[in-house]
């Protein structure tokens, strides 16, 4: 996939929540970002500076900074991380194309809302992503219940950090799909 191909929305505004998505559509981006904001995007989001942003792809300072602000502009954002949190919530960034990791996605099955992950980091190390609002999940058949137990063990990651991040079903399970 080429970076200027992410951004494509997969959002279903036919599935609960539709009036909380459609009021964030409308509202972000203001306009479409263009194949160089959402290439710096990917990489704010991924965590470079500007400079390192720069030196990789070849534009100056002063343009990745600009880039950065029309960015922000667009999504409405103060800060860089609000126009992430904004555009993975929206569908023109999904959490794993700036994530090296990612290892597993947790759904609401009966909201079809995508809550978070799981990212793994180094040998043992890994980490919960939640988000305040996820994407609608059109497809959720590739999501399968599994206990947080289950995920603490594989994880290393506790019981109650699962729970607490990710809630569970009424039973008792955690619906989640390997990537």
């Amino acid at each position: 996939m080429q970076l200027a191909d992410i951004g494509q929305s997969t959002l279903d505004f036919h599935q609960p929540g539709e009036a909380k998505l459609q009021e964030i559509c409308d509202r972000f981006p203001a306009e479409p970002l263009s194949g160089d904001e959402r290439d710096v995007l990917i990489m704010l989001a991924a965590g470079l500076s500007l400079q390192s942003i720069a030196r990789q792809v070849g534009f100056s300072s002063g343009l990745v900074d600009i880039l950065a602000h029309s960015i922000r502009t667009k999504f409405r954002s103060d800060t860089i991380e609000q126009a992430v949190g904004r555009a993975v919530g929206v569908g023109t960034l999904q959490w794993t194309d700036f994530f090296a990791n990612p290892v597993l996605e947790v759904v609401d099955r009966d909201q079809r809302v995508l809550l978070g992950g799981i990212v793994h980091w180094t040998r043992n190390s890994y980490e919960i992503i939640s988000f305040d609002w996820g994407r609608q999940v059109r497809d959720h058949t590739s999501f399968v219940p599994v206990e947080a137990a289950t995920l603490s063990r594989r994880f290393h990651i506790s019981v109650e950090a699962i729970i607490a991040a990710f809630g569970k079903d009424a039973d008792r399970k955690i619906w989640v799909r390997n990537l």
